[in-house]
């Protein structure tokens, strides 16, 4: 699917939608009157103009274009927003026709209709003064119990319950969050940004919540007040779930209620929104200093290749900048994918209701960890409390897990928390989903446990199966045996722990953690396999033919490919980009191929070669990439470090593939 045909698919999705275009921050002119057919606002500490009704939204990213030179003749009303995009509020009736000719306009990485979301609840069982019934929750739900006598927080110690035995967060015991709290209550130095719908912090339970301005929300009709005002509610409970004060000895707490909760306020009175606003509340999360972004918010169902390139940039960006990106799956029981969730690098969270997939929830690839998400006591707007059912209940409790990961071990990059978070999870029965319920406590446990480790080394794997280690990278093993045709590449888990080899013919051979997601082996192949690249959680795999023709394994995503493009050499290996939205492509000759988010660092493509170049390595966390030849000789690239080559040293076969790992 081009970017033309994927931008018109968005124009059919939402009658509310706004326009993102993305140019350098620094190209962001000074605010002007409307001249030429469209008018410019200063852009306002990451906030959006408000959209026009009956306008469509519209985002742009054009590294180097003015917006003049853009949205001259649309009627556009336009600021630069964080990211460097610009997003406009444009007539409907010039959409179609901007999306076409902008999208063709060299430098232009992106300009598509801004989609909208939702919140991701079941409506809510409101608890309002007077309530008690079977029906409703008190008013005022006591968490300490009346003989507790240690002084410490309620559930601190694990000995304390909610004195009401209907109404209480049993969920907290669901997933050790009391046994969790025996080790930490979460630091203040760790800040959990929640994209919502606003928070009412005037309640007493959420007085510790603060409330970034101004709101993010752009819908002019539905979002007229600040983020520390919430009209539905949803912000207030999300909140509630991950900060909301467990010293007062009444309401109720929040799982981590120690650390820092800061509401950005992306959804409006309705509990709606718009991708380019959640966009906009990532970048503004990332700026504010927060290490978690919970988001319990969806944009429905997608049946279709319709991952969107603003949405996978901002959550590149945040993981980039080591963020935990966490959002809800979706409430639509079904296993297709919904976004941001299914992005690649995300947390996507189903619910449970007592141990088992909530009837609800989506299942199977659509989810890689789960927590309670059926009749969750929470607070409320209005001083209030609520039972609310959805993925979004389930969320909070995942964004606060790993608050409470990161308050142990602050030192863990995004991509070990969620291992760390997924591989210490409860199994659920009948595995309806990639991953288990949250288990806090065992996930403290495993993080205080485990030393961060720095990727200073790389594996070179021979054609013959051999692997070759460099710097602090171990080996996993090599292929034993005679093989049917020579292996071509190597893929590592990020962070280590094993490796794949792939060889020439599409086969696959595991090692190590690595797990088999499939392969090309035995299938008719236009060009021969030349390389491999794993996903960034390492539950997945691309291999790459030498005309640049991409497969699929497992969770990995379709950016593009040049199997459509004439080439001077042919394609010899790929890695994914640290953000994990996006892979390189590598040309016997040194050219690089960029998809997705990855930036492109420069290429040997006129440098003289000795040999030829067979493979390409990723750094793990800055961008950066080494470049590898036949004997063994290493090229460096953005944050790339030399540890060493074979390119003066004989060796048994010659290389062929290399990869970055412990």
């Amino acid at each position: 699917m081009t970017r033309a045909q994927w931008a018109a698919t968005g124009a059919m999705l939402t009658l509310f939608s706004l326009f993102v275009l993305s140019v350098p921050a620094a190209a962001a002119p000074p605010s002007t009157a409307g001249t030429g057919g469209w008018t410019e606002l200063a852009a306002q500490s990451g906030a959006a103009a408000a959209a026009i009704p009956g306008d469509e939204v519209v985002v742009v990213k054009a590294g180097g274009l003015s917006a003049a030179s853009l949205f001259t003749g649309t009627g556009a009303v336009v600021h630069a927003a964080a990211g460097g995009r610009f997003i406009a509020s444009m007539p409907a009736g010039e959409v179609a026709s901007f999306l076409t000719r902008t999208n063709d306009r060299v430098g232009v990485s992106y300009a598509e209709v801004s989609s909208q979301v939702h919140e991701a609840a079941l409506p809510a069982n409101r608890c309002i003064q007077g309530c008690g019934s079977n029906s409703n929750p008190p008013t005022s739900i006591v968490v300490g119990d009346s003989d507790d006598a240690d002084g410490l927080p309620c559930g601190f110690a694990g000995d304390c319950q909610p004195a009401d035995g209907i109404y209480s967060q049993s969920y907290l015991n669901q997933i050790d969050v009391p046994q969790a709290w025996a080790v930490t209550h979460g630091s203040p130095s760790i800040k959990v940004a929640v994209l919502d719908t606003g928070v009412d912090n005037s309640a007493p339970d959420l007085q510790n919540v603060q409330a970034y301005e101004p709101a993010l929300c752009t819908d002019e009709s539905y979002c007229t007040t600040g983020a520390n005002v919430d009209q539905v509610g949803h912000g207030s409970h999300v909140s509630g779930v991950i900060g909301a004060d467990n010293n007062l000895n009444m309401g109720t707490a929040g799982i981590g209620w120690n650390v820092q909760t800061e509401m950005f306020k992306v959804l409006n009175g309705q509990g709606e929104g718009s991708d380019a606003d959640v966009v906009s509340g990532i970048y503004a999360a990332v700026a504010s200093g927060a290490r978690v972004i919970s988001m319990s918010l969806t944009g429905g169902l997608c049946t279709e290749q319709c991952i969107d390139p603003d949405e996978a940039a901002a959550v590149s960006y945040a993981i980039a900048h080591n963020v935990v990106v966490v959002a809800a799956a979706g409430n639509d029981s079904s296993n297709s994918p919904e976004y941001p969730a299914s992005l690649p690098g995300v947390l996507s969270v189903a619910a449970t209701d007592d141990g088992s997939l909530a009837w609800f929830s989506e299942y199977g690839a659509a989810a890689n960890i789960a927590a309670p998400g059926v009749n969750i006591l929470s607070t409320f707007n209005n001083d209030g409390y609520a039972l609310m059912s959805g993925t979004s209940m389930a969320t909070p409790m995942v964004a606060a897990a790993a608050a409470l990961v990161l308050s142990v071990n602050p030192k863990l990059t995004p991509l070990e928390v969620d291992a760390i978070l997924e591989q210490t999870a409860t199994p659920i029965a009948g595995n309806p989903i990639s991953g288990g319920q949250v288990d806090v406590a065992a996930a403290v446990a495993a993080a205080r446990q485990t030393a961060p480790r720095a990727v200073n080394g790389y594996q070179i794997a021979g054609s013959n199966g051999s692997v070759y280690t460099f710097g602090s990278a171990l080996n996993y093993g090599s292929v034993v045996g005679k093989l049917n045709r020579p292996v071509v590449g190597i893929a590592v888990i990020p962070g280590g722990g094993g490796y794949w080899l792939d060889a020439s013919d599409g086969g696959v051979f595991s090692f190590g953690a690595a797990s088999f997601r499939g392969s090309m082996g035995g299938q008719h192949l236009n060009q021969p396999i030349v390389g491999m690249a794993s996903t960034p959680d390492g539950k997945g795999y691309w291999l790459v033919a030498s005309d640049g023709g991409i497969f699929s394994f497992g969770d990995a995503h379709f950016y593009g490919s040049t199997g459509s493009i004439k080439l001077n050499k042919p394609i010899v290996g790929m890695a994914l980009s640290p953000n994990g939205a996006g892979y390189w492509l590598v040309a016997s000759d040194g050219g690089i191929f960029t998809f997705g988010a990855a930036p492109f660092l420069g290429s040997a493509g006129a440098i003289p070669l000795n040999k030829p170049i067979v493979a390409m390595v990723p750094t793990p966390v800055r961008p950066g990439y080494w470049l590898v030849a036949s004997d063994g000789g290493v090229f460096t690239y953005g944050a790339a470090t030399f540890w060493g080559s074979t390119g003066g040293d004989p060796i048994p076969a010659a290389v062929t593939g290399a990869g970055s790992g412990g």
